[in-house]
């Protein structure tokens, strides 16, 4: 698989609105969790990645050994026309929850 780092995150935040509807996801985890995102991209006309709008958040990044428990949690926020500061605000608060 061919890949493509094209930026480094300072959280586990990711964001997709339909401009049409309004309708936002945020997908969130928190930072020492999550250490990257990988997304589709844009290209017209579409190969067989770009296009399809998905977005996996890689958890962990370490070995786990036979035995052991690793924990994480993420959360989906979905609304109509949340702003960046809405986004941004309850990535805060979540990244805060322990």
């Amino acid at each position: 698989m061919d890949w493509a780092i094209t930026r480094y995150l300072a959280g586990g935040l990711a964001v997709q609105e339909d401009r049409a509807s309004g309708l936002t996801c945020a997908l969130m985890s928190r930072p020492e969790d999550c250490f990257c995102i990988y997304a589709s991209y844009n290209m017209d006309p579409p190969d067989g990645v770009a296009g399809h709008h998905s977005i996996y958040l890689g958890l962990f990044g370490k070995d786990v050994k036979a035995g052991q428990t690793v924990r994480t949690m993420s959360r989906l926020l979905v609304g109509k026309h949340l702003s960046a500061e809405q986004i941004v605000g309850e990535y805060k608060k979540f990244a805060a929850e322990k």
